[in-house]
């Protein structure tokens, strides 16, 4: 069994509301290329309020609480009860997250990894990544999504092994790192969409007709065959 340290710590039953496992960042918040041409993996995972058991969430925070009792900056923070520390972690219930899918009620953490997690499903299969990664001529790292669905997308239900670390950065930058090692999804959500939903656009917007216009096919071409269902062995 795994003893919950900062070094090793597995989270309870969390939602995946955003990032991507998969998704190789090359620039950091302010939009500058990371250094050494460095990739970075960031997820956030939102742990509701109201189901501690489920969550772990205050086993993990007690963790958190004691890392950043040990920051070499401690001192500059104690006497303020930690204003300003950077501790990864956001209130669902914020004003300024109001509008965010599916963090009203919850404690918000955001992990990141500067090395590809493993990912898992829920029968411990590793997740193959929906992702193709090259390097154009000018040796810029290049993402382009396979054909079909995202095979991890938003929305999941999600359980992580992470660590937690201090940066022992000075003051106003001082905090933690939240890395994660490995995402498994442990169940299934509504998928949350990062843009507009479209199928509700085309579904629920009339279609004008225009004069010579029809609702099959013309001039001859053949309507696609149903594909024939596969045999059993």
């Amino acid at each position: 069994a795994i003893q919950n340290t900062a070094d090793q710590f597995l989270t309870g039953t969390g939602r995946l509301v955003s990032g991507d496992p998969f998704y190789p960042n090359t620039t950091g918040h302010n939009g500058q290329p990371l250094k050494d041409g460095r990739k970075e993996y960031f997820v956030a995972v939102a742990f509701p309020k109201d189901q501690p058991q489920a969550t772990n969430f205050a086993a993990l925070w007690g963790v958190m609480n004691q890392v950043a009792q040990s920051h070499k900056y401690v001192a500059s923070y104690a006497q303020t009860g930690f204003v300003g520390f950077h501790w990864k972690y956001e209130d669902g219930d914020a004003p300024a997250n109001a509008d965010k899918p599916d963090w009203k009620g919850c404690h918000v953490l955001k992990f990141k990894n500067g090395f590809p997690p493993n990912v898992f499903d829920e029968r411990g299969q590793a997740v193959p990544s929906p992702y193709d990664e090259t390097v154009d001529a000018t040796g810029k790292l290049v993402v382009t999504r396979k054909p079909g669905p995202h095979t991890f997308p938003k929305g999941h239900y999600v359980r992580l092994l992470v660590g937690v670390k201090n940066n022992d950065v000075a003051p106003p930058q001082s905090g933690l790192y939240l890395n994660f090692f490995m995402i498994q999804r442990v169940g299934y959500g509504t998928e949350i969409q990062s843009g507009p939903d479209y199928s509700a656009i085309v579904n629920q917007a009339p279609v004008q007709q225009l004069a010579g216009m029809s609702t099959m096919p013309v001039g001859g071409a053949a309507v696609p065959a149903a594909a024939a269902a596969p045999g059993v062995a």
